[in-house]
């Protein structure tokens, strides 16, 4: 069975964090739920010139190959209807990039 991993980019700086954690993650066969909060889309903008355009073109312009078997779903953070966004959502695990000292609580 496919792993399923959540993968949470914030509005902290360096965002290129998230960006090199799923390229290292979609070269391998695991389902990513993608959710991107709107201070997060903000610093992606400001800090690799991401347009608001596909997540997936854009991430494919980053010079991420996905694996044959990698699947890449993208939520906003707003879907309460978002596989994530249930409490009996099965998943692998679940990264935070970047992480701030405030969100991790």
């Amino acid at each position: 069975m496919k792993q399923k991993l959540v993968v949470a980019i914030t509005g902290a700086s360096g965002v290129i964090y998230g960006i090199r954690l799923l390229k290292a993650i979609l070269s391998m066969p695991i389902s990513v739920y993608l959710v991107i909060s709107a201070a997060g889309r903000q610093v992606l903008t400001h800090e690799t010139g991401y347009d608001g355009a596909d997540i997936k073109e854009f991430l494919h312009l980053q010079g991420i190959v996905f694996h044959k078997d990698a699947r890449l779903n993208a939520y906003s953070p707003d879907d309460l209807f978002a596989p994530p966004a249930s409490g009996s959502f099965r998943h692998d695990g679940m990264v935070i990039a970047p992480c701030s000292m405030k969100t991790l609580g």
